[in-house]
């Protein structure tokens, strides 16, 4: 029993909880591009120097990986879910992973929410309602990446003591006996 057990902890560690490199390679698209359409120059964006068309295709290219990611996420949360032992999906390493995919997509929606603001704000008139509405769907997908992530995040919190009660042990020998005899001793007579 406990081999299986082994087995199935590192089959489920396996599961690394991590934003995928297109994942991550399509929220700097969508923060550069965003980025060259508040100012624009032919040399610095090839968005603004063609027609916004190639902008708004070019987002949904990435919306549908950020969506695909989104997906992955959610899978990752019902396989977590359903397991009798979700704690073994939280490996250091993956916890490490799980928190820095937290704060990178955090930090990308806020670059997205200051870029949108100030591209509205000193171009809002010029953009047509197509590039708008594009910016919008690449920032709801960007919140749904989050909130895919938090909710994985969220599974792991909940089994923090669960997961510390199955690291801790506490190994009983001659030489912990003893020292915890003498911390005992010591403590009565002070």
């Amino acid at each position: 029993m406990s081999q299986s057990m082994d087995i199935k902890g590192i089959a489920m560690s396996v599961l690394a909880l991590a934003l995928s490199t297109s994942a991550n390679a399509s929220l700097i698209e969508a923060t550069q591009a965003t980025n060259c359409l508040r100012s624009p120059s032919a040399a610095a964006c090839a968005y603004v120097s063609s027609a916004a068309r190639d902008f708004v295709d070019a987002m949904d290219a990435t919306i549908g990986e950020i969506q695909q990611e989104v997906r992955v996420w959610q899978e990752r949360y019902r396989v977590i879910d359903e397991s009798a032992a979700p704690e073994l999906f939280f490996t250091a390493t993956n916890v490490k992973h799980l928190e820095d995919a937290d704060i990178a997509v955090r930090g990308f929606e806020q670059i997205l929410r200051i870029q949108a603001e100030s591209l509205i704000e000193e171009r809002g008139t010029t953009l047509n309602d197509e590039v708008l509405a594009t910016i919008r769907q690449v920032r709801i997908s960007v919140a749904k990446l989050r909130m895919a992530i938090s909710n994985v995040l969220q599974i792991e919190k909940q089994l923090r003591p669960a997961i510390a009660s199955n690291k801790s042990s506490f190994d009983m020998n001659a030489d912990a006996l003893q020292s915890l005899k003498i911390a005992t001793q010591n403590a009565y007579y002070h």
